[in-house]
């Protein structure tokens, strides 16, 4: 056989001389998917990496499919919505390695900053291609420089966001954005970084977009990126026990109660070795010697946000042939982090603003609300009355309840109404372990409150049942309390014509004397909130009892309204939780309560005159 560097045989007649790098650039990829290459040919390096030595994707398992999409036909356009200490950098230069040693084609790496794209390029990146056979022995050292380096048939470029010439340089087929949030919203006068550097890829049908980075604000680019892609993903694990499928979230790191109880540097401390996760389905303890054979058997599955349930659930994808893909983890799914190291750091930072947003960012890989700081649990504490729990102050005229029902417990709240819908919350309770039964829900509606001074009797005048839940116990419940309660849904959408409550049938012949309440729940969110604001004890205003406990405080607080925009650019406002670590079930009582009030007349209440 001829030697290939001499003779390449002839086209069209003409006899052609190839060298090995040219022959190389017309070679076809390999049938080698991207992690397949880099178990092959990655080593991390002692300088970027405590694991140093040959890369494992088995240590990472999440990274598999996010790697191997970038081979995906059909697929252009890759975001990666990752908290920290997950390997999304090295993910990201796992796809540039395959490329230039598989698939060439120039490639823009477009960073924050022009002097952050230096420093990588001489840096971080050249450390990447000498640990990495293929890419050590095809770069061009002569021609190379900080921010270009050549290699056979394609160069990489690195440029800072806010350098236009930069990125609208040349055409190019790939384009990877590195921590994409913290891109300037305007490359110098041009227009903004990502449309630039998008105008380069016109020209190639096969080409490839990625963007990774921590999330910041809802309105930051990496969170509508996710939002508008064909298809998003979270990444699903078993319970070792139970073995049903889920997503690790803040809200299901546990640890013993009594820790509360401790100073706050010791309380972390002691949070940090004796907190677990519990299973949402068996609720079963769930340990750090689970973690790594969970991520072993997880994988990503399609998710959309469903309003009422307040999170990503699973579904069927929009499309089969998606063009952008979206996959977002939290630090909790991190091999090199322990469900106790993301509690502490919760605690640390909940009460701090700035340390706060870094947790949901960095940690929750979450964007932080805009209003968050503005409705924090604070204001509830302030707004705090000189009346005991269990007690009615003397100025409220009438009770309500409101009951928020879960699939083997309950959460409940009673509260006071006098003139001008001005309310005090008299007690409130709830929780797994703790009211798990119908008949403990009955004791609470039967109850008897004393009014702080006079020492009058008052008994709940109405009540509302979420029937969301478990929704023919709910019915029968209603059935056997009549006058006293009737069941409530949230409306699908928010009422067109300002109705904030109407009044549904249930299509069930047992049940057709119950009336069900379809509730505006949009629009009692924002009458809490905006009653909240008015200050402690004036007309209208919302109070609690004395020594409330903070439990109640952060649950009410738990969400914020949102605007967000679809790939239309139209705009849409919800609510939604600020973080997952907090439970709303205190929020969903409150709009409970607002609506038996309305249901029951209490914007007519008046004081009699003496």
């Amino acid at each position: 056989m001829k030697s290939l560097k001499h003779t390449a045989g002839a086209i069209s007649g003409v006899k052609a001389n190839w060298t090995e790098e040219e022959l190389a650039v017309l070679r076809p990829p390999e049938k080698i998917s991207v992690s397949e290459w880099a178990d092959n040919n990655r080593v991390l390096t002692k300088d970027y990496s405590d694991l140093a030595g040959p890369w494992r994707t088995n240590r990472t398992p999440y990274l598999r499919e996010p790697m191997d999409m970038f081979k995906a036909r059909g697929v252009t356009k890759i975001t990666l919505v990752f908290a920290t200490q997950l390997g999304k950098t090295e993910c990201e230069y796992n796809m540039v390695g395959y490329a230039v040693d598989q698939d060439q084609g120039s490639m823009l790496f477009v960073l924050p900053t022009d002097g952050l794209a230096k420093d990588i390029g001489k840096g971080r990146f050249r450390s990447f291609i000498r640990s990495c056979r293929p890419l050590r022995n095809a770069i061009d050292g002569e021609r190379s420089e900080i921010q270009r380096l050549y290699f056979p048939g394609m160069e990489i470029a690195f440029v800072g966001a806010n350098s236009p010439s930069q990125l609208g340089y040349r055409p190019v087929r790939y384009v990877f954005y590195d921590e994409a949030d913290k891109f300037p919203p305007r490359a110098g006068n041009d227009a903004d970084p990502f449309k630039l550097a998008a105008e380069r890829m016109k020209t190639y049908h096969r080409r490839k977009e990625v963007e990774v980075s921590s999330p910041t604000y809802d309105e930051g680019h990496i969170w509508q990126s996710w939002i508008q892609a064909d298809v998003r993903k979270r990444y699903f694990v078993p319970c070792p026990h139970c073995g049903e499928m889920f997503v690790m979230k803040m809200k299901q790191i546990k640890w013993p109660e009594e820790l509360n109880e401790l100073p706050p540097t010791l309380r972390w401390q002691e949070v940090a070795e004796k907190s677990w996760l519990e299973c949402p389905n068996c609720r079963q303890c769930v340990t750090d010697q689970h973690k790594q054979m969970m991520l072993q058997a997880g994988e990503w599955r399609p998710v959309e946000y469903d309003k009422d349930a307040d999170d990503w659930l699973p579904c069927v994808p929009r499309t089969d042939r998606p063009h952008h893909v979206a996959y977002n983890i939290s630090t909790i799914y991190s091999p090199w982090k322990r469900f106790g190291d993301v509690a502490k750091e919760f605690l640390e930072s909940k009460d701090k603003p700035e340390k706060l947003m870094n947790f949901v960012n960095g940690w929750l890989g979450e964007p932080w609300i805009n209003q968050a700081a503005r409705m924090r649990s604070d204001i509830v504490m302030e707004r705090m009355q000189n009346y005991e729990r269990g007690t009615v102050p003397k100025e409220a005229l009438m009770l309500t309840a409101a009951v928020d029902v879960q699939k083997d417990h309950f959460w409940w709240s009673v509260r006071a109404w006098g003139e001008h819908m001005t309310s005090w919350l008299v007690d409130y309770g709830g929780g797994p372990g703790i009211c798990e039964t119908w008949i403990e829900i009955e004791d609470v509606l039967e109850r008897e409150y004393q009014q702080e001074e006079t020492g009058e009797s008052f008994r709940i005048y109405f009540a509302l049942i979420d029937a969301g839940y478990r929704t023919e116990e709910v019915y029968a419940f209603c059935l056997e309390h009549p006058g006293l309660t009737a069941p409530s849904k949230g409306l699908d959408e928010t009422s067109s014509k300002g109705i904030p409550y109407r009044m549904g049938t249930i299509d069930k012949m047992k049940y057709t004397s119950l009336r069900l309440m379809l509730l505006d729940t949009e629009y009692y969110k924002d009458f809490v909130y905006g009653r909240l604001n008015r200050e402690a004890g004036s007309r209208g205003s919302f109070n609690v009892f004395a020594n409330c406990p903070r439990q109640y405080a952060d649950q009410l607080c738990s969400e914020h309204k949102v605007t967000e925009y679809d790939r239309k650019g139209r705009a849409k406002q919800f609510y939604k939780p600020v973080i997952s670590g907090i439970d709303n079930h205190m929020l969903d009582c409150e709009v409970g309560n607002f609506a038996a009030a309305e249901i029951a007349g209490a914007r007519t209440l008046r004081a009699e005159d003496d």
